[in-house]
């Protein structure tokens, strides 16, 4: 995330406006990139940063920990920006090329996305199955940290059947869909 507040086009008109929601029925949400845009153009445009992001607790000194308070429209930014530059770093260009042959696009995922990705919920959500005692598997409230951990730091916590860890616990993720209760 650090490379995206300090690219030079951080602040470009294009990545701010490109970014991509659904609606609650799985439709493109047509003024959401303007609606960025101007949420961008009133924290202070190419000055901005996350309200944590100095701050020694959690902020960019610790490298391994989810950065926080990043709004939806700087999470949907960050992936317009990432797959105009993912060619430009060694760790994301290797990574993307063996996994997709470079043909993927980056966006937030949709809920149904996450839900699989996660496990599906056939596992309840969780990779390693049902959920139980989920202090081996995730950072929650019954680790009793009190604080983000390492994205790396719960490897038993195994990963999905897509392949993808730690989808459980620690911060709250963004989706790309707005959220909608399902009828019961």
């Amino acid at each position: 995330y650090a490379r995206f507040l300090n690219a030079p086009d951080y602040a470009d008109k294009k990545i701010w406006q490109n970014i991509v929601g659904f609606d609650v029925e799985g439709k493109p949400l047509a003024k959401v990139g303007a609606e960025a845009r101007d949420w961008f153009n009133k924290q202070g445009g190419k000055d901005y940063r996350p309200p944590y992001w100095d701050e020694a607790r959690f902020g960019v000194s610790h490298r391994l920990l989810p950065v926080l308070t990043v709004t939806w429209y700087e999470a949907a930014a960050y992936c317009v920006w990432l797959e105009k530059h993912w060619r430009d770093f060694d760790d994301t260009r290797t990574a993307l090329e063996k996994t997709f042959d470079g043909k993927f696009a980056v966006r937030l995922l949709r809920e149904e996305e996450w839900v699989i990705a996660a496990g599906g919920e056939e596992n309840s959500r969780y990779a390693w199955g049902k959920e139980n005692d989920v202090r081996p598997y995730m950072n929650t409230s019954e680790s009793q940290l009190g604080a983000t951990s390492p994205v790396c730091m719960y490897p038993a916590g195994v990963a999905s059947p897509s392949g993808v860890m730690d989808m459980s616990g620690n911060i709250y993720e963004w989706q790309a869909n707005l959220y909608s209760q399902k009828e019961p």
